[in-house]
């Protein structure tokens, strides 16, 4: 999961590639449809009813959100008073538009986008930085006050492009952007010297950071900010500020800077070995590289996490959770524009923090149960994280997903669809779940489905590997709402499996004595049995003369197509070819295993893992080293 916190409101990207809101939703920021304001996580839609996808990047303001889908194209919902939705409009929306040029056109070619209280910036692949929304301050940077309802471009003093920019931050009526070069800039108001450029002026183009001798501040590899304070992680794991103090800067002072000063640590020596840094209002944050957080500042809005209020930290203190320990092994968080902090943890948990000026906890979520006098990082509720606990596997399907936890028991969350009769997740029934459900064994009733090490999802069936060594299914063989055992056309039970995989619409087994089989879907020879026909049991993987194939020790399935790794580290493949997928040299389609070649027509060997993708295939070397072979149309 990935996390964006706004003013009032959090986003959230799942490993599926969908997006979630929860929060205020005045303006309809939430992108769900409407405006009412949540304390469960909703998905984000577009206003014709259909799933919000391919994002690859997203930012909350203050009452809007921006996301970025893997065209470069940037699409916004919520208020757009000041055009900060920029589409060329002043109306709020309530589900996601799409940014555009001011003659209308598609505003393409977007690789960061960054959302602030009340207008929004854009990088695109070019360098080049474009902004839309409240312009008073000077903030969007193309030399004027005018307020914009489309992007509009970033430009130097002289009227030349403002270039070469690698990171952007969009914050309250002020911008800070990154330059390959290490340099820092800044546009925007300035009356407590965050800009970093020696004044206390605002400016209406990008103004260069300098240090205490006037001279260029480079070096920089990150930075973050509020209204009255600039942060800055150099490139040696050091952290630098400027602006307003009162604890934000971290060098032991309440003196405010218009030049940066060194974050220090309470014995006087540089803060360093940081990782990560973000910036809320009147507080500076930092992940370092061993997962703990730290924290200085708290005098403007009382709550670090470091179980106290009101206390100014002139220096960087470590946080600490409700159990009084150290918060650790943190691996993301998000607090750059609001009093809302939100941590991901190394297994996938969420942590946060709550201003005791939102004390109610609704931007973060009925989940976490806020308590008054809890100054902590608040962990989830046992409720919430009790269904995703102790997760050791997960795959995932067209529309459903397999979480396997470490008892043997399997949750599944996503479609069940009623009009194919494909019941993908085992529930015991044809419907639609977004929260996960325990899958039930059909032989017991409601006992629940155990003793599983296993998991493999396809397009429209699930497959699960027994501690014993047998395997079940659900899905599309049968319209299975439980899992039913495989057996052999003979009625006989199908046993001592070793590992599964599930392809688009077949089945690969892997047995204790290294033979393969197969089952399901067979127009393209995907189960390696020298036909194309279709197996509703499992059927042995063959050579073209009819013999075993047997010394294999791993399996994986594509699209259309099957992969085996054998002992001696050679690959074989069969199953479809049109995209050069089975690698060995040709495309076409194979209905018995062939082996995998290099490009001089030698052995392809050294291999320990793989994976088949939707046709493409990826192998992992004894050597860490990854090649690939097939379709290549999207990279």
């Amino acid at each position: 999961v990935e996390c964006s916190a706004g003013t009032g409101h959090v986003l959230y990207l799942l490993e599926n590639g969908t997006l979630w809101s929860l929060g205020s939703n005045s303006d309809g920021q939430l992108g769900d449809g409407n405006t009412t304001s949540r304390q469960s996580p909703v998905q984000v839609m577009h206003a014709f009813g259909t799933e919000f996808e391919n994002v690859v990047d997203f930012s909350a303001g203050s009452n809007h959100s921006l996301f970025l889908k893997n065209d470069g194209t940037v699409w916004a919902t919520g208020g757009n008073g000041y055009g900060q939705l920029g589409d060329g409009t002043n109306y709020h929306r309530s589900s996601p538009v799409q940014v555009k040029e001011a003659n209308g056109s598609s505003f393409e070619n977007v690789t960061k986008i960054s959302a602030g209280p009340t207008h929004s910036l854009f990088l695109k692949n070019d360098g080049t930085v474009w902004a839309t929304g409240h312009n008073v301050y000077g903030e969007l940077g193309d030399g004027t006050q005018e307020s914009r309802t489309n992007p509009v471009q970033v430009l130097n003093q002289d009227g030349s492009l403002f270039l070469d920019v690698v990171e952007i931050e969009a914050l309250d009526v002020r911008s800070i952007f990154l330059k390959s070069d290490g340099t820092v800039w800044s546009v925007g108001h300035g009356q407590w010297g965050q800009n970093g450029d020696g004044t206390l002026n605002d400016s209406v183009f990008p103004v260069q950071m300098q240090d205490g001798n006037g001279d260029s501040f480079d070096g920089v590899v990150e930075i973050a900010g509020s209204w009255e304070h600039s942060v800055m992680l150099k490139n040696d794991g050091t952290v630098w500020a400027v602006g307003s103090n009162s604890g934000r800067l971290g060098d032991g002072t309440s003196s405010s800077s218009r030049y940066p000063v060194q974050v220090k640590d309470s014995n006087g020596s540089a803060f360093n070995n940081v990782s990560k840094i973000g910036a809320s209002i009147g507080s500076t944050y930092y992940l370092k590289h061993d997962g703990t957080v730290w924290a200085n500042g708290g005098i403007d809005v009382g709550v670090l996490g470091d179980g106290t209020i009101g206390e100014a930290r002139y220096f960087p203190v470590p946080l600490i959770d409700e159990d009084n320990e150290t918060l650790s092994n943190v691996s993301d968080f998000s607090v750059r524009k609001s009093n809302q902090k939100v941590f991901i943890k190394n297994d996938g948990s969420l942590l946060a923090v709550n201003s005791y000026s939102f004390s109610s906890g609704y931007a973060l979520g009925s989940h976490f149960n806020f308590i008054s006098g809890n100054y902590k990082v608040k962990k989830q509720s046992a409720d919430s994280a009790s269904i995703l606990a102790g997760i050791t596997k997960v795959s995932v399907g067209s529309d459903h997903t397999l979480f396997l936890r470490e008892d043997g028991t399997v949750y599944t969350t996503g479609t069940l669809d009623s009009n194919t009769g494909f019941g993908r997740q085992g529930v015991g029934s044809f419907s639609t779940s977004g929260n996960g459900m325990v899958m039930q064994d059909s032989a017991f009733g409601q006992r629940k489905l155990s003793n599983i090490v296993k998991i493999s999802t396809g397009y429209d069936h699930s497959v699960y590997l027994s501690l014993d060594g047998t395997v079940r299914k659900t899905g599309t063989e049968g319209g299975q709402t439980h899992p039913e055992k495989v057996y052999h056309a003979d009625g006989n039970l199908f046993k001592d499996i070793a590992d599964i995989a599930g392809g688009e619409s077949h089945t690969i087994y892997l047995k204790n004595d290294g033979s393969v089989w197969s089952s399901g879907s067979n127009q393209h020879g995907q189960l390696g049995d020298g036909t194309k026909d279709t197996r509703a049991n499992p059927v042995e993987v063959i050579h073209q003369d009819g013999s075993p194939f047997d010394g294999v020790v791993g399996v994986a399935a594509g699209e259309n197509h099957s992969i085996f790794v054998k002992e001696d580290g050679t690959v074989w493949s069969v199953g479809s070819n049109n995209s050069g997928q089975l690698g060995d040299g040709t495309e076409e389609n194979r209905t018995n295993p062939v082996q995998v070649l290099n490009q001089d027509g030698s052995a392809f060997d050294e291999v320990i893992d793989v994976v088949g993708g939707y046709r493409h295939t990826v192998f992992l070397k004894s050597d860490g080293t990854i090649l690939t072979v097939g379709d290549n149309n999207y990279g």
